[in-house]
Parts: structure tokens; sequence; C-alpha cells
């Protein structure tokens, strides 16, 4: 259902990921915690334990000697992007057929792009780019950060992903039963998912229609006629109903992935995104 490479700018992450998920997932554990040689007092830095995802290099060192140790994680060291982000635009169709897909692109299956898998890889990226310049910056070896990957990793979170959490909050908040929690639906059930011509199609029409009224926007606007309008005019007109508002959590990417069900299927991401490229800790 996609095409063509989007066109991505760098951007903060950390609007897009919610606050109480920014952990530190258990894995390739690196001390934080100094420890003090016998006799003279001279500071060693914890050897480097290995874990799912990545292999570690370790220098023997003796009591008054620094501690070498090195990080390997496969999500920042490969200059390729995660194929689990949604580095690519929609074909041309149909509002409520591209809006159709959003819904089973939020569902996380490894090896395919999607909504919260972006946001998964994402955030442990950003983790594993933290720590491997902290090993640089202690003279252990580590791969270099790649600031054209990690332009577009963050571009692809402002440009793609964090636009289309803002428009799945949307459309939960006018027809939440489309969204089943993950332990009720995997990625694999929701990929034969479509909204039902009879009774889904009219609620979302009268949800749009009346958003546009709200704001004022002419009776003719495209977003009015879902065979015409594509998932951009749907992104501006909720997008406009947020600032017209006052914003709000409900209204941004980060707040959306901090509330039901997409906080449990951003949980769940995050654990299959883990198991496939591992994860670090400080």
């Amino acid at each position: 259902m996609l095409k063509g490479q989007a066109d991505v700018v760098a951007a903060s992450l950390s609007a897009a990921v919610p606050k109480s998920s920014l952990r530190r997932p258990a894995g390739v554990h690196v001390g934080r915690q100094t420890k003090r040689a016998k006799g003279n007092g001279a500071v060693l830095n914890p050897a480097m334990k290995a874990a799912v995802g990545g292999a570690v290099v370790s220098a023997p060192a003796s009591d008054t000697e620094r501690l070498v140790s090195g990080l390997k994680y496969s999500l920042v060291d490969d200059w390729g992007m995660p194929v689990e982000m949604v580095s690519q635009r929609f074909i041309t169709e149909p509002l409520f057929l591209q809006l159709a897909n959003l819904v089973r692109m939020c569902y996380v299956s490894v090896d395919h792009p999607g909504i919260v898998g972006s946001f998964a890889c994402a955030q442990l990226y950003e983790i594993g780019l933290e720590r491997s310049t902290n090993v640089l910056s202690q003279g252990g070896a580590a791969a270099a950060a790649n600031a054209v990957k990690t332009d577009r990793m963050r571009g692809i979170i402002k440009n793609n992903a964090k636009e289309y959490i803002v428009m799945m909050g949307w459309l939960h908040g006018v027809i939440f039963e489309v969204f089943r929690p993950p332990h009720e639906a995997s990625y694999a059930e929701v990929q034969y998912f479509s909204f039902d011509e009879s009774n889904h199609c009219p609620l979302l029409l009268a949800a749009i229609n009346s958003d546009s009224d709200d704001l004022g926007w002419a009776t003719d606007r495209t977003v009015r006629r879902p065979t015409a309008a594509r998932i951009n005019k749907l992104h501006s007109l909720v997008q406009s109903k947020g600032k017209q508002g006052g914003g709000g959590a409900h209204t941004t990417a980060a707040g959306i992935l901090d509330s039901s069900p997409f906080k449990e299927l951003f949980a769940m991401g995050l654990k299959i995104v883990e198991a496939k490229y591992g994860f670090v800790e400080q």
C-alpha cells in the first residue's frame, strides 16, 4: 500500500514518545556505578555484559588500569533503515481505504513497516545511540553516530509516524471498536480489516462534516468527499480542530501513545522489536 521514499527532516523524538514509556529496557547491561581500585583509589569502569542483540568486547585491566569496554548494537551500527519504519508514502486511493490501512499498520510485526513499530524502533535507536556515544567518550569501542541515518529516523517520526498516530487518535474517538487490544488481535489477523460501508463509513463522514462545520470550512472542501479526499486532507482537518480546541494530550502523538489502546500496542510493539534487534540498558 506504499510507494516511494518520503522526504524526511531531522526532528526531536522526545515529543513523539510518551515519557512513561521512555525506560531503559533490560538487555545489554552497562553499569553506571564505578568501583575503586584497591590501594590507590583509581576509578574503574565496570565491564559490559553481553545479552540479546549485542556483541561486547572487553579488554582486561589491572587494578590501576582503566577497563575499556565495547558495544555493538545492530540497530545503531547498521547503516540501513529498519524495515519496521514507515519510510514510504501511501498510494493514491480514497480516504477510507487509506484509513483502513493505517489501522492495520498500528499492529507490529517484524519485517513489516508500521506506525507503532516506527516509534518502537526509534526509541530503541535513540537509547542505543546515546549508549554508543557514552562508550566512545569513555574510550571504548562502538560505532560512531551516522548523521544521515539519525536524521532519517527522526524525520520519519516527524513527517510520517506522528501525523499518522494523531489521525488514529481521532479515529479512535469516532469508532473506538476498530482498534482491538494486542492480546485480542495479531498483526496477521488485522491485515483483513476494512470499514463496514453501512455502519463505519457514515459515522466517519458525519465526524468529518461536523469537524469541518466547527471550523467554518466550506461545504465543498475536498475532505468532505471521501472518494476524492486523501489522508493529508484529514490530517489538516484533525490538526486544525486540535488547535482550535487549545490542543491537549489527546491531540499530540505523545498523548495518544500514552492512552489506551495505543499504549498497549506500543508496549507490545516494543517487545517485538526488542526481540529482533536487542536492547541496551544504562
